[in-house]
């Protein structure tokens, strides 16, 4: 059975499923839930709440929150570079604008925010397989 088809077939029985947080909550009349339900929705269980985070218009995971949480920024508001007369593409932690192209410390901020970048992924990594 598809996860749609387990979902309609829920409703149809009157079991209503939500999303809260990481868990699934059911509220269904006594009865409707059988056995083989239960082991569906906890076999299903990842899938079910991304696509309720979705129908909610909520981000499906921490990482796709923490995109939508960054700021935008306003190309007028970018200055450009006083070497080559670009937009600056790049903006550090101290809110400063850089030009990639020309500045001589970018490539090495680079190499650092990816090393920072994988450290990070392998602490969620083995945090989650421990978890």
């Amino acid at each position: 059975m598809t996860l749609l088809a387990l979902l309609t077939d829920l409703s149809a029985r009157g079991v209503i499923v939500t999303v809260a947080g990481d868990a699934i909550e059911l509220d269904a009349p006594a009865d409707a839930l059988t056995d083989d339900d239960v082991v569906a929705l906890r076999e299903s269980k990842p899938d079910i709440i991304r696509l309720l985070r979705l129908a909610d218009g909520l981000p499906v995971d921490d990482d796709a929150a923490a995109t939508l949480a960054l700021d935008e920024v306003d190309p007028a508001g970018v200055p450009t570079c006083k070497s080559c007369g670009g937009l600056c593409d790049v903006q550090t932690l101290d809110d400063r604008w850089h030009c990639s192209h020309c500045d001589p410390l970018a490539e090495h901020r680079r190499r650092r925010t990816e090393r920072l970048l994988r450290s990070a992924a392998a602490i969620r990594y083995t945090g989650n397989r421990n978890g």
